[in-house]
């Protein structure tokens, strides 16, 4: 099992690296080490974000200590503008801001996204991007000195027609993945995976390989046992299906959720009914949350704009005036500003508590 996981890790980093934006990126479960960074040493670099990272500094935005500095305002470029390939570090910890924004990037179909998830239990990438992303491994376990190189697959018949995209759509409802982009990804991996051993088209193999990186790691339950097919007269060939091509031109969707299911972990029951089962925590007093907007006044702090905290005026200039004759103002000028004057406002609210009274009224109580 592990040597499959292995090839699988480094078949599915080669793929990243030919196509990453058609892929849409690769959402990697495993913590920080020597394995991690092994798989990451395939995939195309990129810029890393931190979960807190600001929008200007994603998107772009006014240079706000050049433009105090010059007096006129500087526009400075984003990531997003620089790197095509965008490396997400404890992407467990995504804010729902900055993955409703990551996702409307991917949907551009220009970036790709690395998710690097060190998450413990049910603390996991948003679904919202794992959603967006074809490529998804967990390497938890493995060990550095088992890292094989890549092998191609062996020949076979080339398949790939409206029936490969329905045996794949079949497979994703029997593993109970409800997403519609899953089919497409997939097929779009299998596609890769055949162009990255020199096939012009894919094989069996190449959809099993699909199937392992995309839908398995999104299943919610374990496939049914396919019926017993009845026994029917066999209705006579055309003249032209002879030819290995044409027979491989639908793969049946059972062969497909059969290596599914030689894939899928042997404890997903227990993993799926321990994430529907949830602990309540706390003493029941509500949450502490600071922000921007409202609460109880906490004392200013010193910062950088990121587009969403407020400055405190007042603050500001009370910082910067002591600093006016050495910076060249005087009375009648204007007051001259820099990026270490700046003061934010900061408020601290409760969230909202939600008490349950249970009162036994029976007879027998």
């Amino acid at each position: 099992m592990t040597d499959l996981r292995w090839a699988t890790a480094i078949r599915a980093a080669h793929c990243l690296a030919l196509d990453p934006v058609r892929l849409g990126g690769l959402h990697l479960r495993v913590r920080a080490g020597e394995v991690r960074d092994a798989v990451l040493a395939l995939c195309p670099t990129g810029a890393r974000l931190h979960p807190d990272i600001a929008d200007d500094a994603l998107f772009g935005g006014l240079d706000l200590t050049e433009t105090l500095r010059t007096g006129q305002p500087i526009e400075r470029e984003g990531l997003l503008t620089r790197h095509a390939v965008l490396t997400l570090t404890m992407a467990e910890r995504t804010p729902p801001r900055l993955a409703a924004r990551l996702g409307q990037v991917l949907d551009d179909g220009n970036h790709a996204l690395i998710a690097l998830d060190e998450g413990v239990d049910d603390e996991r990438l948003p679904p919202s991007l794992a959603d967006r992303v074809a490529l998804s491994l967990d390497l938890d376990g493995l060990r550095l000195a088992d890292l094989p190189a890549l092998e191609p697959f062996p020949g076979g018949p080339k398949t790939e027609s409206a029936a490969t995209v329905s045996a794949l759509t079949a497979t994703a409802i029997a593993l109970g993945v409800g997403s519609l982009r899953a089919p497409l990804q997939a097929l779009q991996v299998a596609r890769t995976s055949a162009r990255l051993d020199g096939r012009t088209g894919i094989t069996e193999a190449d959809l099993a390989f699909a199937v392992a990186v995309t839908l398995v790691p999104r299943a919610t339950r374990m496939p049914e046992a396919a019926p017993e097919p009845e026994t029917e007269a066999t209705p006579p060939l055309p003249d032209d299906a002879g030819s290995a091509d044409n027979l491989a031109d639908s793969v049946p969707a059972e062969l497909l959720i059969e290596a599914a299911m030689a894939l899928l972990p042997p404890d997903l029951l227990a993993k799926l009914a321990a994430s529907g089962t949830s602990r309540g925590t706390g003493t029941g007093a509500g949450a502490r949350r600071k922000g921007n907007r409202r609460g109880r006044p906490l004392p200013p702090r010193p910062g950088r704009p990121d587009g969403r905290s407020r400055i405190d005026l007042v603050s500001t200039l009370r910082t910067a005036a002591p600093w006016q004759r050495l910076r060249g103002g005087g009375p009648g000028a204007r007051v001259l500003v820099r990026a270490s004057d700046l003061r934010f406002r900061r408020y601290e609210t409760r969230s909202d508590r939600l008490l349950i009274f249970a009162v036994d009224a029976s007879g027998s109580a």
